[in-house]
């Protein structure tokens, strides 16, 4: 009886056939693991500072996200990192605008590449996508918190307590490869941060953005500005079931937030 060999190519296809099985397993261990996180209380008697990381996405995101800083205490989050695309000085003048308004704690500038630009064609925004994500793999990833910490830890404090941080998004495309670079390390640490939160555009009343569908599964936090658009997603039975099984973000609402 003839036995039935497996070639070079019959090989390869099952080995990676398995390796896929393994990331695809572990990817959505880690987003179960990220949506069923609970907020710890800190029992500390001092507030604690946390660096924090901003998207400044060009134009009106740009305008929302400082709109939405300018509440922000900035003597608590500091240091902060803005992260704009190349060639975008109108966002950097945004940002050191507010800056001297607030004059609290210290903050720098991550430029990255776009991740596509006006009227560009799908196929060659794959790899200018690819490009700025490589980018954010190195500062996000490959240089943890994209930075040595810049805030001086007092005597009694961690490093951990001085460098714990947060990613703050909201709609531009070029959010999806800073959410990915972030997300991506978990599949090998294991260690949910930073923090990813997603806040929709306040122009989205009731549909999410494409950019905002696609980051739903992997954000810890994910924010919407309209009551009705909660209600909209919450009666998709799509979202209902993903939801159930710890696979998407819960949807908040908590009023205008820019």
């Amino acid at each position: 009886m003839t036995m039935l060999t497996m070639g070079p190519i019959g090989q390869l296809f099952g080995i990676f056939s398995i390796l896929l099985l393994v990331f695809l397993l572990r990817l959505i261990h880690l987003i179960r693991s990220t949506h069923q996180l609970q907020s710890r209380s800190h029992s500390s008697g001092r507030l604690q500072t946390c660096k924090l990381t901003i998207l400044l996405g060009s134009g009106g995101h740009t305008g929302e996200m400082i709109r939405l800083l300018s509440g922000l205490p900035f003597d608590r989050y500091t240091p902060r990192t803005y992260i704009i695309s190349s060639g975008d000085s109108l966002s950097r003048f945004k940002a050191l605008e507010l800056e001297r308004l607030k004059q609290a704690g210290q903050y720098e500038f991550l430029e990255i590449p776009r991740a596509r630009r006006v009227n560009q064609s799908f196929v060659t925004s794959i790899f200018t996508t690819i490009t700025s994500l490589l980018v954010c793999l190195r500062f996000i990833s490959i240089k943890p918190n994209f930075s040595p910490c810049l805030v001086t830890p007092q005597e009694d404090s961690t490093d951990e307590q001085a460098c714990s941080s947060a990613v703050i998004l909201n709609g531009p495309g070029s959010a999806v490869p800073i959410a990915l670079s972030v997300f991506l390390p978990r599949l090998i640490t294991g260690k949910l941060k930073p923090r990813l939160i997603y806040v929709e555009s306040l122009a989205r009343v009731k549909k999410l953005s494409l950019t905002g569908i696609l980051l739903l599964p992997f954000m810890d936090c994910f924010i919407v500005q309209w009551k009705v658009l909660q209600a909209e997603i919450h009666r998709s039975s799509l979202y209902q079931v993903l939801y159930r099984l710890k696979l998407v973000s819960a949807i908040t609402f908590d009023g205008w937030m820019v």
